[in-house]
């Protein structure tokens, strides 16, 4: 599965998360971890998953700068849309799993 991107699968009961379930559950997102919508059992965000996106949110978010520098509404209406792409593509990046990983993990696959 290497270079795809799918839904978040639950390592609990095995069953995948929807867009919608995956983007209200993360909305309640606290200590990295979530309650899988189908079992409730705690699920936590692999370090993989905390790595890539924070570095989708960089390559998304690093532009705005020129954006704010050439118009303050411009930038505002930048801001928005990259929060609204930011959230459609975050369900996709996210892998799940039982145990709360550290991102100074050098778990290599």
């Amino acid at each position: 599965m290497k270079g795809r991107y799918y839904m978040p699968t639950c390592q609990s009961c095995k069953r995948k998360w929807t867009w919608k379930e995956t983007i209200k559950t993360s909305l309640a997102l606290k200590d990295s971890s979530m309650n899988c919508p189908h079992c409730s059992k705690l699920q936590y965000l692999t370090a993989k998953s905390k790595k890539r996106s924070t570095m989708s949110m960089f390559f998304i978010i690093a532009p705005l700068a020129i954006f704010f520098n050439d118009s303050p509404f411009i930038g505002l209406v930048a801001l928005i849309v990259t929060c609204l792409l930011f959230m459609g593509i975050w369900p996709f990046l996210i892998e799940l799993s039982n145990k709360k990983e550290s991102l100074r993990s050098n778990s290599k696959s």
